[in-house]
């Protein structure tokens, strides 16, 4: 087995309210995100995505098999600690994780809770906020932010702990579409820049394009596992399940179908934005 990388290992995950009717969220789940990947994990409601993330950094234990992190078992309880350290989690709603009046505050939360030296909780909030271009929010109340500022801070906090992996499950789904484009713009950064693993849950299809991986769950099982444009291209059974690809997908398809030569590789809006408009250059 690996030292580095999150690996699920026949993972079953199974749920029983007041000890009554079972709820299986997760079916023999086997799957290994590799260090410095970009993965996106989608599904309907349902599927188990969020039982999937929280299990990455031991929030929800394994009902049978195993989850193991840089070569520790989330199911022993000595890990937890390192575990969390390596794993950072960002939930759909930052106002559930805001826990400080002040975003300087916020950020250094964890820092200092690691009882760092003062220089060094001072050196992680300085870099975090550059990196994320918060510097002129250092001294604002986090609740009085936009919610995709608001977003930037949870990550921010996230980030103060120097992760190695960084798990986001649905951070944009209460953004507006300019907030959703600049937060995806800031994973991608943190993973080529920084070289950490991000993995990102959504049910919106517009956001996991940017990954080089994507895993589909559905009822609790991975459905599909593949790069986007491949599931993209063909989208049959993305559609099966209720899914749909990106809508910049289907412009690309039809343009296909009159003749262009697009590469398949293409669908993001900004790759698609400069094709079009080196086709439109073409016809000038």
């Amino acid at each position: 087995m690996k030292d580095k990388g999150i690996t699920f290992n026949n993972v079953w995950k199974k749920f029983s309210p007041n000890n009554c009717t079972e709820n299986i969220a997760l079916k023999n789940i086997t799957l290994t995100i590799e260090q410095g990947d970009f993965v996106s994990i989608v599904g309907m409601n349902g599927s188990g995505k969020s039982t999937l993330a929280r299990m990455m950094n031991g929030l929800i234990l394994p009902s049978t098999g195993e989850v193991v992190i840089n070569g520790m078992n989330t199911m022993n309880r000595k890990n937890i600690k390192k575990i969390r350290s390596l794993v950072g989690m960002v939930f759909q709603n930052p106002d559930n994780q805001i826990i400080s009046p002040v975003v300087e505050e916020d950020i250094a939360f964890g820092p200092v809770n690691l009882r760092l030296p003062y220089r060094e909780v001072k050196e992680r909030i300085d870099w975090v906020l550059e990196v994320l271009n918060l510097e002129q929010f250092r001294y604002h109340s986090p609740h009085l932010l936009s919610g995709g500022q608001k977003q930037k801070v949870a990550i921010a906090s996230a980030l103060a702990m120097k992760p190695s992996y960084l798990i986001l499950d649905e951070p944009t789904s209460m953004l507006d579409n300019e907030s959703r484009s600049a937060l995806i713009d800031v994973l991608k950064y943190l993973n080529k820049e920084f070289g950490i693993t991000i993995v990102l849950i959504s049910h919106l299809m517009e956001d996991v394009s940017e990954a080089n991986r994507l895993i589909v769950l559905n009822k609790g099982e991975i459905y599909l596992d593949d790069t986007p444009w491949k599931l993209f291209v063909n989208p049959e059974k993305l559609k099966a399940i209720g899914i749909s690809p990106p809508k910049i997908v289907y412009l690309l398809n039809k343009l296909r179908e009159r003749g262009h030569k697009i590469d398949e590789k293409i669908v993001t809006l900004n790759q698609a934005e400069e094709f079009i408009c080196q086709l439109l250059k073409q016809k000038t």
